[in-house]
């Protein structure tokens, strides 16, 4: 029904002609209601309507009103409404209508024709007009607003009730996208830990106190890793603390290994980031030495923890928070050989492992339209490692010796890639994931440099200054580190 003009007309009068509005202390309120706070699109959803704060059988009651719902039509569309009168204790006793001839609003009016006296015996504290049915059409925060026109008690008087809207996030069904990646970050931190523990090998220990008898070498340090991932679309910067040793027994054999603990932070192109991550490293080495060939293997595990927050865009802006925990275990065999050329020594070395990187703990919360789990939960992964080492060492001042090197080298890894699928809460049997996380793991061939310095400030003792880069089409990383070195 459109409203006659005559009536606008006449309500908006008696609410102009009152100088000063009446609003007591609990002010009426006309609020827009959903039971549902997310809505995919292409599906349909109901809003209701209700008055409430009035003054049960008693002053001041509703006599009339003139109100717009105002909603964006390029998200949303009007299918229809259940409205209907509420001032009257009879419905024919009222003029009710509703004027829907503008794009994006809703016109909503009723004037009560029954007598003051009526309306403040008989009306109750709240008053339901009933539902409207909207379409979800596009991706999006669907605002939902009230503005008022004009109110009137039952004696004409005007009222100045508060008007409450709503928000509806629209949300894609399916999507996919890109987060910050704790898998990549924790895979490469394995390998170099690996790595690592490996560098008090029997040439150390010869170069500083023979070779003959027990040896043991002890090593503690820290690093700083730079890292970019995916295009460098995913930036991670990460700080270790290790320790560890390393025991050559008469004979040859080697046994040791270490520990490496510290924090992270990943950034994917500022829509997920992962803050104040812990990783904590460990592994055991076992070797031999036929010097001059030395066959090392080791057996390391990674863990990562920390919280994931993400900004789904194809979610109107949805941010959640998801706790994660990713370990990464492998496998290394390691052989190496050292000659002499010109006075330089050269160490040739190749290196692979077996890597398996498995998603422990991933749980959407911070948003109930969400249940998360890991469709493929695990990534197996073969790292290929050669490289050459240069060094030479140069006589100091009294005992010291300082042996500058470098290493050049390549990394090939063979690795699948990691999905996440995510379902809504209300349909956790569909066959097909409302949202799609694809994880991608480092480039599949690399281009190492590692040069550095060692200064032996005794002659059982020495400090590493080093550097490794990392450098493929989609993956670079740069790690600085000092260790200190003791053998005895």
């Amino acid at each position: 029904m459109k409203k006659p003009d005559f009536i606008k007309k006449a309500v908006i009068a008696t609410a102009i002609s009152t100088c000063i509005g009446y609003l007591p202390a609990n002010a009426q309120t006309i609020s827009l209601d959903s039971q549902v706070q997310y809505v995919r699109v292409g599906t349909t959803f109901d809003l209701s309507l209700l008055i409430s704060n009035l003054t049960a059988s008693g002053v001041p009651s509703l006599g009339a009103y003139d109100f717009l719902l105002l909603f964006d039509s390029n998200l949303v569309s009007l299918l229809g409404n259940s409205l209907g009168p509420a001032l009257s204790a009879n419905p024919a006793n009222s003029l009710f209508g509703t004027d829907a001839t503008m794009l994006g609003q809703l016109g909503i009016f009723e004037v009560s024709l029954e007598s003051a006296a009526n309306l403040n015996s008989a009306q109750s504290n709240t008053l339901p007009l009933g539902s409207l049915t909207f379409l979800a059409q596009n991706v999006g925060a669907a605002n939902f607003s009230l503005s008022g026109l004009a109110f009137a008690d039952a004696d004409g008087n005007a009222l100045s009730p508060i008007l409450n809207g709503v928000t509806v996030m629209l949300v894609d069904r399916t999507s996919v996208d890109e987060f910050a990646q704790p898998l990549s970050g924790t895979l490469m931190a394995n390998i170099a830990f690996a790595d690592l523990t490996q560098s008090c090998d029997h040439r150390f220990i010869k170069k500083l106190s023979g070779n003959s008898g027990n040896k043991a070498c002890l090593f503690v340090g820290g690093s700083y890793a730079d890292s970019k991932f995916n295009t460098i679309a995913v930036n991670e910067n990460s700080t270790s603390y290790f320790g560890g040793g390393l025991v050559q027994l008469k004979g040859g054999l080697m046994l040791g290994g270490g520990i490496s603990a510290g924090s992270f932070n990943t950034n994917y192109m500022n829509t997920s980031s992962i803050d104040d991550g812990d990783r904590f490293s460990f592994n055991g080495v076992v070797g031999w030495n036929f010097d001059p060939f030395v066959v090392t293997g080791s057996y390391t595990r990674t863990n990562s923890d920390g919280a994931l927050w993400i900004t789904h865009a194809n979610l109107g802006g949805m941010v959640s928070r998801t706790p994660f925990n990713v370990t990464s275990t492998s496998v290394m065999l390691r052989a190496s050989y050292e000659t002499q050329m010109n006075g330089i020594t050269v160490i040739p070395s190749a290196s692979v492992a077996a890597v398996k990187t498995e998603i422990d703990d991933l749980k959407e919360t911070g948003a109930d339209v969400l249940t998360v789990f890991a469709q493929q939960s695990s990534d197996n992964s073969t790292v290929v490692y050669i490289k050459v080492d240069f060094s030479k060492t140069h006589s100091g001042s009294g005992s010291a010796k300082v042996r500058p090197h470098l290493g050049l080298g390549w990394q090939s890894t063979s690795s699948d890639e990691f999905q996440i699928n995510a379902l809504f809460a209300d349909n956790l049997a569909a066959t097909v994931p409302d949202i799609r996380a694809q994880f991608d793991l480092i480039d599949s061939d690399m281009f190492t440099i590692e040069p550095g310095i060692s200064i032996g400030i005794r002659q059982d003792t020495s400090i590493n200054f080093g550097y490794k880069g990392l450098f493929g089409s989609n993956t670079t990383q740069h790690i600085g580190s000092a260790t200190l070195r003791i053998v005895f």
